[in-house]
């Protein structure tokens, strides 16, 4: 929720790779105008971090959920205009996408040469 130079953020977020060791976030946020990307830095009052997922691979990256509770986030701290989140996200995910395939086509090739 937009209030004055800020957004007003509540909510949670699961299974966040990276969690509770960055130093700041991008988080794509439901705003008046479509989805927004407001990055959060650690420490800002309100966000706080759950537990480590227990995962069965993958376990050198740390993995859990973000909790948003009343945090202010000041408007200088979207990327991009209101309602460009979406773009956004899906242009990180476009560069993630191949980064996974290649870790696991290595994985794999791995596996086949044990």
């Amino acid at each position: 929720v937009r209030d004055g130079d800020h957004y007003i953020v509540d909510g949670s977020k699961a299974f966040i790779s990276g969690g509770a060791v960055s130093d700041v976030y991008l988080v794509m946020c439901r705003a008046e105008d479509g989805v927004v990307c407001l990055m959060i830095e650690d420490g800002t009052p309100g966000f706080t971090f759950g537990k480590n997922e227990d995962k069965m691979g993958w376990k050198c990256q740390p993995t859990c959920s973000l909790t948003f509770e009343g945090v202010r986030v000041p408007v200088s701290n979207r990327l991009g205009g209101e309602g460009d989140g979406f773009k956004i996200a899906m242009m990180g995910l476009d560069g993630g996408r191949l980064s996974i395939g290649a870790c696991s086509l290595g994985g794999a090739r791995q596996c086949l040469e044990i």
